[in-house]
């Protein structure tokens, strides 16, 4: 009887596809000879990658990448950002113009500021317009978590909306609104430093001296 580990070297498979294939009741027989199925692939350009291969080539992880990819960041957006920051230190939003300094900082920028469709994304209608959660945050300037939680309790969007902010959560900031945790996380304060000071500080005062997004 062969090893998983002999298996993978005799038949060059990877040692998960056997392992799940294993797992599925599989024989050797049907485990060998059932092929392996085609890796996805990605494009920057007219060049192609794997996710592994992508992953390199961006200088990334491949858990926050895949989670980039499935929000709809496209490969070549994500090419831009890790180039401008590989050769600049930073990456400036073409939409608000603020500097991004670090990879962990796209998603939550980006979803507060210009939010990207997913093809998965769940429409909400209001005021005759069609919106993801995100634009429907964007438009009534009340925080997607507020949103997602007042509708998620049976709320209908309109009334959801009809509630204002959350005066326990909302912070404005910049034209922009953020629950503390949100807040806390784009200009990378940590949350306990951020209530040890928040009654004797301003958020600029605060991002000063604290923050590391700037």
């Amino acid at each position: 009887m062969l090893s998983v580990q002999q298996i993978s070297e005799i038949y060059e498979l990877p040692i998960s596809t056997i392992n799940n294939r294993l797992h599925q009741k599989m024989t050797l027989e049907d485990i060998i000879s059932k092929p392996l199925a085609a890796a996805k692939e990605y494009k920057i350009g007219e060049q192609s990658f794997t996710m592994g291969e992508l992953a390199d080539f961006l200088d990334m992880n491949n858990s926050p990448l895949h989670r980039l990819l499935k929000d709809g960041f496209s490969p070549n957006l994500l090419y831009k950002i890790s180039k401008s920051l590989r050769e600049h230190g930073y990456f400036i939003c073409s939409h608000c113009k603020k500097k991004l300094t670090a990879k962990r900082q796209i998603k939550s920028h980006f979803h507060n500021c210009t939010p990207l469709i997913h093809h998965n994304s769940k429409w909400y209608n209001f005021e005759g317009e069609n919106l993801t959660i995100y634009q429907l945050a964007q438009k009534t300037k009340i925080n997607v978590s507020t949103l997602v939680d007042r509708i998620g309790k049976g709320k209908t969007v309109s009334e959801a909306v009809k509630m204002g902010k959350s005066q326990k959560e909302f912070l404005d900031y910049e034209g922009k609104s953020y629950s503390r945790v949100a807040f806390c996380r784009e200009y990378q304060i940590a949350i306990k430093t951020y209530y040890k000071n928040y009654k004797n500080m301003t958020l600029t005062e605060m991002i000063d001296k604290f923050g590391k997004a700037k």
